[in-house]
């Protein structure tokens, strides 16, 4: 498949396994995508355990993370009618805000999006050279 998109459960446990069952059927350059990514609900509701808790995740979903391409984006950027959302999103799931809160805000709401996009290749080493230049990809063995 080249997309995939993950707009089922919305707890972490969930979007795991379903990255784990799912992933064989995508082809490498194919894009998956894991709609509504939550906060840490049982403690900082401004921590996104995907993201700030990389020891919450399973190896494989590490690996995964680790050997394609990801990045973390904030659908409400630019939204236009942010106020009246969270409030219709606290209408739609009362008390399910974060840390019970009974709305969404700014920093801790469940319309984050992870993309990952299954490389062709292995990524290239990356050596860190401080004080030297900054970054330097170093060219694969052949």
């Amino acid at each position: 498949m080249d997309l995939i998109i993950d707009d089922a459960s919305h707890d972490l446990a969930s979007q795991e396994r379903l990255l784990h069952v799912m992933w064989r059927f995508l082809r490498p350059g194919g894009y998956y995508i894991i709609e509504d990514v939550e906060w840490d609900r049982v403690g900082e509701p401004t921590i996104y355990p995907i993201i700030h808790k990389p020891e919450m995740l399973s190896q494989k979903t590490s690996d995964i993370l680790r050997f394609n391409d990801a990045f973390f984006a904030d659908t409400t950027v630019g939204h236009h009618a942010f106020e009246m959302w969270t409030e219709r999103m606290a209408g739609w799931s009362p008390g399910s805000g974060p840390m019970g809160r009974d709305r969404e805000d700014r920093r801790s709401h469940s319309s984050y999006v992870l993309v990952i996009k299954r490389r062709l290749e292995p990524p290239s080493p990356v050596d860190v050279k401080l004080n030297d230049r900054a970054m330097v990809l170093e060219a694969a063995p052949e």
